[in-house]
């Protein structure tokens, strides 16, 4: 239920006979609306958007076939993450709209978010095959950005609708910070010891890497918390530690199931750019790591922090109370006499 401020309310546990919540309303803030969806929604399809026109404008600059379909893999892994994020969005964005209609069925949940993600990689996979060129690399490129979207719609179809939607804002949160740290690439690089050798520009590199999945999972993961918690007001029983926990670990573990898409559907396109030379295959398997550990420390770090956030708000223990002296009793006093 919606109230006349626009935030969401729900309902409180109705007692029992013995004044206790029944049983089946100990998750009641699970399936609430989430206020903003559709605007998250819109966020997301931009960003998918920006991403889909900058793999394009880095794949059709290529001169030659090869360096299309390295291009084609380099460009993979952010293509796929925006798919991943705009599908779960924009299947979380109808649910909301079709609340009233779609309720708690599990099998209606799943038909209209994993269709209403289907729909957004099916035209995003459009854009990709029809703009981008022709080739084997670019249809498996739109059929993994089909299927990465695909996978993001089901997600929007769990019940904790709350903890997908702080997931999604987190994701959003961690493509932002990325592109910020963009401009002090070289500066950063200097500062943690590149030069002219390959190692120390691997070492350089893994440093800046470090440093952006740092700071992305503690303001994901504080953002996470924060919308969690306002989405949850009002709820009883308010979630416990275990969604917020989730709800950090959202953005983390968005990027590892997107190196799993990758790996399951656009592992094509890896093999073939990775057979170009020996230099493209070290390269892009370096990434490959590279990624992975990326999406490790934004989970943990995300998830500690919103789990930190969440500590900070619960109440202090308070001094234990002090016995009361009073007289020795007499039996008592008889035991004590040797």
């Amino acid at each position: 239920m919606t109230n006349d401020s626009g935030t969401t309310a729900v309902s409180p546990a109705a007692p029992g006979a013995d004044g206790a919540a029944e049983p089946e309303l100990a998750s009641a803030w699970i399936g609430v609306r989430v206020p903003g969806a559709a605007t998250l929604a819109g966020l997301s399809l931009l960003w998918l958007l920006g991403m889909l026109w900058t793999a394009r404008a880095s794949i059709r600059s290529a001169g030659d076939a090869s360096v299309a379909i390295f291009l084609a893999a380099y460009s993979l892994p952010a293509v796929i993450s925006a798919s991943l994020v705009g599908g779960a969005a924009v299947g979380l964005a109808v649910l909301d709209r079709l609340s009233a209609r779609v309720g708690e069925r599990p099998t209606s949940r799943s038909l209209v978010a994993t269709g209403a993600g289907l729909v957004t990689g099916l035209v995003a996979a459009a854009i990709v095959t029809l703009s981008y060129g022709s080739g084997s690399a670019i249809m498996v490129l739109g059929g993994t950005v089909a299927a990465a979207a695909t996978v993001g719609g089901a997600l929007a179809s769990l019940r904790t609708t709350p903890i997908v939607g702080a997931s999604i804002v987190a994701s959003l949160c961690v493509f932002i910070v990325g592109v910020l740290f963009q401009p002090f690439h070289g500066e950063l690089m200097s500062l943690y010891g590149a030069g002219a050798s390959g190692a120390s520009q691997k070492s350089a590199n893994g440093l800046f890497a470090a440093t952006v999945a740092l700071t992305s999972g503690l303001i994901g993961g504080y953002l996470a918390y924060r919308y969690l918690r306002r989405v949850t007001r009002g709820a009883r029983p308010a979630p416990r530690w275990p969604a917020y926990l989730a709800a950090g670990a959202g953005a983390g573990v968005m990027l590892l199931l997107t190196e799993a898409i990758i790996r399951i559907a656009g592992g094509p396109v890896l093999s073939l750019a990775k057979s170009l030379s020996e230099i493209d295959a070290s390269g892009l398997t370096w990434l490959d790591g590279s990624r992975i550990n990326y999406g490790l420390v934004v989970l943990f770090v995300g998830a500690i922090t919103a789990l930190i956030a969440f500590g900070r708000t619960l109440p202090k223990p308070g001094p234990a109370p002090r016995a009361e002296s009073g007289p020795v009793p007499r039996a008592a006093e008889e035991r004590d006499v040797p």
